[in-house]
């Protein structure tokens, strides 16, 4: 008699500790967030767009590895990520607000901000206000050697 109460109410357990795990493997990520917080986690998911990393030139003599990385944020605003990478080039010689173009929808655009590029191991982030999202697009850049124009193109 003993023995049948104790095993009842371990199957009695056993039945509540599966519920709960039912409900709360149901519930997913959202377990203790309010649904304002459920909507600024998926915002955010959404407002940021990133873009396949693309490059251009090399580290030979005279020349210079230029990795560009773009992301939409906000769907208003174009961050590039710009990396550099050479052995022969003073990078601090050029000023990315200057010699970068982004082209969209038949418009060009210079960037609103850009950081400052030095050494011969830069990186840097260009900001593009394009007052929002865009997909297909080209940014430019100019004068940098050994590739006096740079393209990259995305199709997204």
């Amino acid at each position: 008699m003993k023995t049948e109460r104790i095993f009842t109410m371990f199957i009695a357990g056993f039945v509540v500790l599966a519920v709960a795990y039912l409900f709360v493997k149901n519930s997913g990520d959202s377990i203790g967030l309010s649904s304002e917080a459920q909507a600024k986690e998926t915002r955010q998911q959404v407002e940021t767009r990133n873009f396949d990393t693309k490059s251009t030139g090399g580290t030979g003599s005279g020349d210079a590895l230029v990795e560009l990385t773009p992301r939409i944020k906000d769907g208003n605003k174009l961050l590039v990520h710009f990396s550099a990478n050479t052995h022969s080039v003073r990078l601090g010689n050029f000023d990315l607000t200057k010699i970068t173009t982004l082209e969209y929808e038949g418009k060009i655009l210079k960037p609103v901000k850009a950081g400052k590029l030095g050494g011969h191991h830069s990186t840097s982030v260009i900001v593009f206000d394009v007052g929002k999202e865009v997909r297909n697009f080209k940014i430019k850049l100019y004068g940098i050697p050994n590739i006096q124009e740079r393209v990259y193109e995305w199709n997204g």
